[in-house]
């Protein structure tokens, strides 16, 4: 399942930058049990989940990549219940984004469109297709966490 879009966000593009980078604000955004630096780019996340069939405290790692900084960087989610999550983030001026469809502008105050793909395969036909089912629903909650990375800069 591959889910992308732009979450367009009042703050600049070095204060987006660091949000991605900021286990507090992770930590805050996700709500998570645990969110820590355990590297320069990598992260051990402990989150407590009610979606669909999955439930209960999961873990899992967050680790950047290929990162030009300010700009991008590619993450991968491991955990043991999908086996590979991977996306990449990509920070826009909102010249360089189409403002979204039915629109003629960016939301008031847009300093930064934080761009992002998200493509997730559970390794199982079953669970793939109940990821496709509930797709706009994770693609809601995603963008709500990263939305929330916008005010969980200033911790």
């Amino acid at each position: 399942m591959e889910i992308n879009g732009n979450v367009p966000m009042k703050i600049d593009r070095e204060e987006v930058w660091k949000s991605l980078f900021s286990a507090e604000a992770w930590k805050n955004a996700v709500q998570a049990e645990k969110f820590e630096q355990v590297g320069v780019a990598l992260f051990d996340v402990a989150v407590m989940v009610d979606f669909a069939i999955l439930k209960g405290l999961h873990d899992a790692q967050l680790m950047f990549n290929d990162i030009i900084h300010n700009y991008s960087s590619n993450f991968n989610v491991e955990n043991k219940l999908v086996k590979t999550v991977e996306g990449t983030f990509e920070l826009k001026h909102p010249d360089e984004v189409e403002p979204e469809e039915g629109t003629d502008s960016h939301p008031e105050g847009t300093r930064t469109i934080l761009n992002y793909r998200l493509n997730m395969d559970a390794g199982n036909p079953l669970f793939n297709a109940a990821f496709e089912g509930f797709k706009h629903k994770i693609q809601e909650a995603f963008e709500e966490i990263l939305a929330r990375l916008e005010t969980a800069v200033h911790y």
